[in-house]
């Protein structure tokens, strides 16, 4: 079954975005994505991943998940300050 066979509940044409800050978050980040259950992924028009100048390869992880995953839908921003 592929994402698109999952019958989801409607979003009543809101417009539905989840943002992740992280910072030094590369032993946490995947496990942060696998748990946005399928069904949501479907209802959200973006996940955005906002790396806050992170010191370890957050990232460049995030960047990666993106590609291996094929999550379209996820974009990864990185601060080249952090801003707390």
């Amino acid at each position: 079954m592929s994402q698109k066979d999952i019958i989801s509940p409607d979003n009543k044409g809101k417009r539905i975005g989840i943002l992740i800050v992280a910072y030094n978050a590369v032993t946490t980040i995947g496990q942060v994505l696998k748990r946005i259950p399928s069904d949501v992924w479907n209802n959200v028009e973006e996940v955005v991943i906002f790396d806050d100048a992170s010191h370890d390869h957050t990232y460049e992880l995030a960047v990666g998940l993106k590609m291996l995953s094929n999550l379209d839908k996820l974009t990864v921003l990185k601060n080249e300050n952090n801003l707390g």
